[in-house]
């Protein structure tokens, strides 16, 4: 059980450690940034997504409904698409 709570440990510090990185990191984007995510997608969480556009300057989020990563099947890839136009058009 020692060495589980210290991967344990470990794991946390370094994740600190990258969130801490990436913050620095996105927050020299000088860019429009649009971050496009879905509460479903089972291989990358929806928190990553947030923390990104909370950390880039000037990031807009989009929210879909898709059943996972591949954002265009889904229900409301329209309304998506629709949005990364209006998002090019205005940059």
């Amino acid at each position: 059980m020692p060495g589980l709570i210290r991967r344990t440990v470990h794991r946390d510090a370094l994740r600190k450690r990258l969130r801490r990185r990436h913050a620095h990191c996105a927050g020299q984007v000088s860019q429009p940034t649009l971050v496009i995510a879905t509460r479903n997608d089972r291989s990358a969480p929806f928190a990553h997504a947030e923390f990104s556009a909370a950390a880039i300057p000037n990031a807009e989020l989009a929210d879909t409904r898709a059943d996972s990563h591949l954002i265009w099947f889904g229900p409301d890839y329209p309304h998506i698409a629709a949005k990364i136009r209006d998002f090019l058009a205005a940059g």
